[in-house]
């Protein structure tokens, strides 16, 4: 009893603090990635995946805009030069994350005709599915702020803007790729794999959802 007194401080920070309950429902999910079932996503991490999308396009945005101030000389309109249009980047990844989401749970939902999870029913399977993506998506959305940054940094000291400096630099875009696909595959397809267990010809579909879910919304462009 006296440890959880001990430690109720700590909880109420984590509980009220702005952004540090979203901080760690990604950290978890990072290093404990799982698909929740439906009894637990009253209770879960799961249930903020949608919100926590919206957070994590806040916390680009202001991460960018402010990144200004930690370099000195560059004000505000020398970083949004950067990109060609910084309003419709954000713009941008906020449709591609709800689409690509919407996108997923009908094609997930179409999977679940072939094989559906133990316990739930094809809905039921897809929504789980799909709040999992989400959280996925929000938590790629906050490791790409690294990036983001020092792209920033090296593109404002070549005058470059950030297309132009990966076609210069085409082997920098690997260093990056890699250990991105590594999270991908631990966070998002090994969880979703263990819960949804496809056998040897689901992994074919359940692949090809993953691949046609992210190329579509590229052909709106």
């Amino acid at each position: 009893m006296s440890r959880s007194l001990l430690l109720e401080p700590f909880r109420i920070l984590r509980e009220k603090a702005p952004f540090v309950e979203y901080v760690c429902r990604n950290a978890g999910l990072l290093f404990s990635p799982r698909v929740e079932t439906l009894a637990e996503l009253g209770q879960g991490q799961m249930r903020y995946a949608l919100y926590d999308i919206l957070l994590s396009l806040s916390v680009v945005a202001l991460i960018v805009a402010y990144s200004s101030a930690f370099v000195v000389g560059v004000d505000l309109s020398s970083t949004a030069s950067v990109f060609s249009n910084i309003q419709a980047l954000f713009l941008g990844c906020a449709y591609y994350a709800y689409f690509s989401t919407g996108c997923f749970f009908l094609l997930i939902l179409a999977c679940m005709g072939i094989r559906r999870p133990a316990g739930h029913t094809r809905i039921q399977g897809a929504l789980l599915l799909t709040l999992h993506y989400a959280r996925c998506y929000s938590l790629f959305l906050l490791l790409i702020v690294p990036l983001l940054l020092f792209l920033v940094d090296r593109s404002l000291q070549g005058m470059l803007t950030i297309d132009e400096y990966l076609k210069d630099e085409p082997v920098h875009a690997l260093y990056f790729l890699v250990p991105f696909l590594a999270v991908y595959l631990h966070c998002c397809l090994l969880p979703m794999k263990r819960f949804w267990a496809p056998s040897k010809s689901d992994v074919i579909s359940f692949m090809a959802v993953f691949l046609v879910t992210q190329l579509l919304p590229l052909t709106e462009n």
